[in-house]
């Protein structure tokens, strides 16, 4: 069974706004009705290109920044915990990914997303500790 994911979580809409990060999401023509409303408004935090196709297990680990893809190692999965499922390493499918396409994944959303994941398993051993 897979679950639609996002790669910058809903829960720090937020965040988003503030920081800015919609200008992470390149303009897709296919993103809007033919009335020309957006589909992915008001912040372009719905957009596809904000999203993953996972299995369920994935999508659990995902949420926690126990799984990322490294967008600068090749597109490969990292799994921060025990690999059970013998995800690490894999790379992420080439049309998500095909710069030429407009609907690809955010680079900027999966860096962001990898390098929240690193940060909370540190913070978490440190809390250990």
């Amino acid at each position: 069974m897979l679950k639609a994911t996002h790669i910058f979580p809903v829960a720090m809409h937020e965040s988003w706004v503030r920081n800015g990060y919609e200008s992470w999401i390149r303009e897709d023509p296919d993103d809007y009705e033919e009335e020309g409303n957006s589909l992915v408004a008001p912040d372009e935090l719905f957009s596809p290109q904000n999203g993953l196709l996972l299995d369920v297990a994935a999508k659990h680990m995902w949420d926690l920044f126990r799984l990322t893809v490294d967008p600068d190692d090749g597109y490969r999965c990292v799994v921060l915990c025990e690999d059970t499922r013998n995800q690490g390493g894999k790379t992420l499918n080439l049309t998500a990914r095909d710069e030429k396409r407009l609907d690809r994944v955010s680079l900027e959303c999966l860096r962001w997303h990898c390098h929240q994941s690193v940060l909370t398993v540190v913070r978490g051993l440190g809390e250990m500790a």
